[in-house]
């Protein structure tokens, strides 16, 4: 049965934290779509991305997240 906005199902993505706490996100980089190297300098990997599996939850929840460019 469609639903209202004409899907029918939400596909909902995953990322792990660094304690396996599970949160939505399309991606598992978080410099795309968040200010973590403003907050966390120096925490990305060797190939400068920086990845949601390399956190906290509670050091997620301090980022704020921008619409990618």
């Amino acid at each position: 049965m469609a639903h209202a906005l004409g899907g029918d199902y939400l596909e909902q993505d995953l990322v792990l934290t660094k304690h396996n706490v599970p949160v939505v996100l399309h991606d598992i980089y978080l410099d795309t779509v968040t200010d973590v190297a403003k907050k966390f300098p120096g925490r990305q990997r060797a190939d400068g991305r920086f990845y949601a599996l390399d956190f906290t939850l509670a050091e997620l929840k301090l980022l704020r997240v921008t619409e990618r460019c």
